[in-house]
C-alpha cells in the first residue's frame, strides 16, 4: 500500500444523495480527519465531479437514476453507500465502479479506513491500466522492429530492453518514442542496441559499444 493513501488531511470529498443522518455522520467524521466535505442532493456535472479527490454515493436512494457514464466514468475513488440487500441497489452500486463500500447506518466511525481502502484500490485499478496501455506499446514497437529491421520477436525486445537500460527510460517510454517517429527505428540508429550485451545477458556481441542515447525529435 502506497503511503501516501494514509493520509486524508485536506481530501476533499463529494457526497451524493445521502440522507440527513448519515450525511451528518459523514461531516463530523470528515472534519475530524480533516477533510472538507461538500454535499449534493442532484448530480453535479462530470467536470464538477472531478475537482473532488474522492466520492461518496449513497446507493440506497431511489432517485439515483442518473445514466451509468455519469458517474462510473468519473475516475476517482468512489464510496458506495449500502443498506438495501436488493440485488438492484447492489447491481447499480458495481455499475458505478466504486472501489469500496461503507455499512449503512453510518456510526462514529469507519470513514477513514474505508477511504483508505478506495484509494488503494483505485490507485492499483489506474496503475493495471497503465501497464495494460504500456504492454500494448510494446507490442507494436516489437511488430514495426520485427519488420523494418528483419528481425526476431526476441531479439526485437532485447532491442527495445537494451534501449531501455542504456536511455535510463523505461521500456514503454522508449516503444513510445519509437512509435512516435519512424526515423529513430532505423538499423543504423538501434545497431548499437541491437549488439549491445546487458550485464547478465549471456549473449555474444561487444560488450564495450558505444551507445548514444534515442532523443525523440522535438
Amino acid at each position: 500500500m502506497a503511503q501516501s493513501n494514509l493520509l486524508v488531511r485536506g481530501l476533499s470529498l463529494c457526497a451524493l444523495f445521502c440522507d440527513p443522518g448519515d450525511r451528518s455522520a459523514i461531516e463530523r467524521q470528515s472534519h475530524r480527519l480533516g477533510m472538507a466535505p461538500t454535499f449534493h442532493e442532484a448530480l453535479p456535472s462530470s467536470d464538477a465531479l472531478l475537482s473532488f479527490d474522492l466520492l461518496v454515493i449513497d446507493a440506497d436512494n431511489g432517485t439515483v437514476a442518473a445514466p451509468r457514464y455519469a458517474i462510473a466514468e468519473i475516475a476517482r475513488p468512489k464510496i458506495a453507500l449500502v443498506g438495501s440487500e436488493a440485488p438492484s441497489r447492489l447491481q447499480w452500486a458495481l455499475s458505478q465502479e466504486v472501489t469500496a463500500h461503507l455499512q449503512k447506518p453510518i456510526r462514529s466511525q469507519g470513514l477513514f479506513s474505508t477511504i483508505v481502502f478506495a484509494r488503494e484500490r483505485h490507485a492499483q485499478l489506474v496503475g493495471a491500466e497503465s501497464r495494460a496501455q504500456g504492454r500494448r506499446f510494446v507490442v507494436s514497437a516489437q511488430i514495426a522492429l520485427i519488420r523494418e529491421l528483419a528481425i526476431d520477436e526476441a531479439s526485437s525486445f532485447r532491442c527495445l530492453r537494451n534501449l531501455a537500460m542504456n536511455t535510463h527510460k523505461t521500456i514503454e517510454q522508449v516503444s513510445v518514442e519509437l512509435l512516435a517517429d519512424p526515423e529513430l527505428r532505423t538499423r543504423p540508429r538501434l545497431q548499437a542496441h541491437l549488439d549491445f550485451q546487458a550485464p547478465g545477458d549471456g549473449r555474444s556481441g561487444p560488450s564495450g559499444s558505444a551507445v548514444a542515447p534515442l532523443r525523440a525529435r522535438r
